[in-house]
């Protein structure tokens, strides 16, 4: 039984050391790198932050996965050690993190079963001619919104529909589903769930505010293309509806909404310029993938597992 309570302990600590590592060398670096993300067009700019909102869970997670490699591999299954108070405090900070992430889950679940509910009491799905199927939703708020994970939905208001012209509306619609293909709503779940230390700190707020407006800069631009009077239709659409909105937005509509209430004279002024579309960067996939190989490649290779082992075996017998 120690040998299980050893390797969990150690998998725990070693995953909380990463993300806690990587969130204080993320801070550090924050400023100079935003100047240089700053830089980047719409689209390559929101993968590179998507990645580097990632990387202390990345990071985390490579980390424990290797060392709970080596220690399957070279611990003897009749281990006498104990966890050492230095694994423990870590190990009891990641499930604080763990913690965190079941409560804001359930919090977005409350707001998913709010929008349920109102979509069988008020909502009317129609089947579109333009880029996606939507439902309508009986509300005096201008909201054009993606909602859910899986099987996203678009949800669209009756005032939208009453007050844009069809041009402006086919404009929103084309926003919209650009977000469904991006998988915006997906990514902000991750960004606001994953159990690390960036969710309390500014740098990690500064983060995915930066990804949001990105994110909707991108899908701006799919939606509109480099078409003068594309970009003029969305850019119009954006007043109108700004104008309307009077008060928050419902609670309901927490995924990627046409408009948050944020950016607007950006967002305006981008589209009346000039174009630029720019190329997705995929740091996401790609570092990930790398720090998988490298845990592989340390876990079995037996030189550098067995030196692994080694030091892990030194921190705790040392380590208070």
């Amino acid at each position: 039984m120690r040998y299980y309570v050893l390797l969990g302990f150690l998998g725990a600590g070693c995953y909380a050391a990463g993300t806690i590592l990587t969130t204080v060398v993320m801070t550090a670096t924050w400023p100079g790198l935003r100047r240089l993300i700053g830089m980047m067009a719409a689209r390559p700019r929101a993968h590179v932050l998507a990645s580097l909102r990632a990387a202390p869970f990345a990071v985390g997670l490579a980390l424990a996965g290797t060392c709970c490699g080596v220690f399957v591999r070279f611990e003897p299954r009749g281990t006498t050690e104990a966890p050492g108070l230095v694994l423990i405090t870590f190990a009891i900070t990641a499930g604080a993190l763990l913690a965190g992430t079941m409560l804001r889950a359930w919090r977005a679940h409350q707001a998913s079963r709010e929008c349920t509910r109102l979509l069988e009491t008020s909502g009317a799905r129609i089947h579109s001619a333009g880029p996606l199927p939507f439902w309508i939703v009986d509300t005096p708020h201008p909201i054009a919104a993606v909602s859910g994970l899986l099987r996203p939905k678009l949800l669209v208001s009756t005032r939208l529909l009453l007050e844009c012209p069809p041009e402006e509306m086919d404009a929103i619609l084309r926003h919209e589903a650009a977000h469904i293909r991006r998988r915006d709503n997906l990514l902000r779940a991750f960004m606001l769930a994953v159990p690390d230390p960036m969710q309390f700190g500014a740098t990690g707020r500064a983060i995915q505010s930066a990804w949001a407006a990105a994110a909707e800069q991108a899908a701006d631009d799919e939606a509109a293309g480099d078409r003068p009077e594309g970009r003029a239709e969305l850019a119009a659409a954006l007043v109108r509806v700004a104008r309307m909105v009077q008060g928050p937005r419902p609670t309901w509509a927490d995924g990627v909404a046409f408009y948050e209430g944020s950016n607007l004279e950006e967002r305006v002024q981008r589209l009346l310029g000039p174009a630029s579309l720019g190329r997705p960067a995929r740091m996401l996939s790609a570092g990930v993938g790398g720090l998988m190989i490298a845990a592989i490649t340390i876990v079995a290779a037996d030189p550098i597992a067995f030196r692994v082992h080694a030091l892990m075996e030194a921190a705790v017998n040392h380590l208070p």
